[in-house]
């Protein structure tokens, strides 16, 4: 089963956002929380 662990070891993340009327709205926000994501792994 591909939960957190599993995924994780292969350097993969599933995030889920929350839908909206406007198709596309939340993917600058997606993109923004990856790019958070990705610099703090770096500093650890």
């Amino acid at each position: 089963m591909w939960t957190d662990d599993p995924l994780h070891a292969q350097g993969l993340h599933i995030e889920f956002f929350a839908a909206t009327n406007t198709l596309g709205e939340s993917t600058p926000a997606a993109y923004a929380d990856a790019e958070v994501r990705i610099h703090r792994e770096r500093r650890l």
